[in-house]
């Protein structure tokens, strides 16, 4: 979306950890925003981004990895900050943003293939309430036992060869995410014991 005066914005989605706020990044007056949208905000995800045009030195695509497979703009300050967001027609974006960069009177480095790792904000999760809900390792825990609990009476009793896989892989799937959950959880107490710094 475009106005009259050369602002612009795109549809997008920001991490902030290993959640995905969904709603716009925007260029207007020499400062590029995200503002999450209206459900969003109602499930705790009212973090937005805001930083001066004239203070972006980088945009770059992050590579694609298993958990997020489409490439994503990274957004580099000067201060060291990165955010990452995902949006549609990333190229065109970059060329976008570079521009009005540019013409706001700063300078950008464009790295469609950067080289190096990227510190990816899934490596640090998510204090909402709500992904710690989703996340929880001690709800998976409740499953585990119920589904141990069903496969005990499974073989008390019948022993239906398809029922005990299909509970041995519930069984296999819950303690994984125990696991992944409880080992969250321990991330989001070491990043509290040393907390990143905000984007301003």
């Amino acid at each position: 979306m475009k106005s009259s005066s050369g602002d612009w914005s795109a549809r997008a989605n920001y991490w902030r950890g290993d959640r995905a706020l969904g709603g716009h990044v925007r260029v207007a007056g020499g400062v590029l925003t995200f503002e999450p949208h209206g459900l969003e905000r109602a499930l705790g995800g009212d973090t937005a981004f805001s930083t001066k045009l004239v203070d972006v030195v980088r945009l770059s695509r992050a590579p694609r990895s298993f958990r997020v497979p489409r490439r994503r703009l990274v957004v580099t300050t000067r201060s060291g900050d990165e955010a990452y967001f995902l949006v549609s027609k990333l190229d065109s974006v970059i060329r976008r943003l570079a521009v009005a960069i540019e013409t706001d009177g700063g300078h950008v480095d464009v790295e469609l293939d950067p080289s190096g790792p990227l510190d990816v904000p899934e490596d640090h999760p998510d204090n909402s309430r709500l992904m710690n809900w989703v996340f929880s390792g001690w709800g998976h825990v409740v499953g585990l036992t119920f589904w141990s609990l069903a496969l005990v009476g499974v073989l008390q009793g019948s022993r239906n060869r398809v029922v005990l896989i299909v509970l041995a892989a519930l069984i296999l799937f819950s303690g994984w995410r125990a696991w992944a959950g409880f080992r969250r959880r321990a991330a989001i107490r070491a990043q509290l014991a040393e907390p990143r710094p905000d984007h301003e």
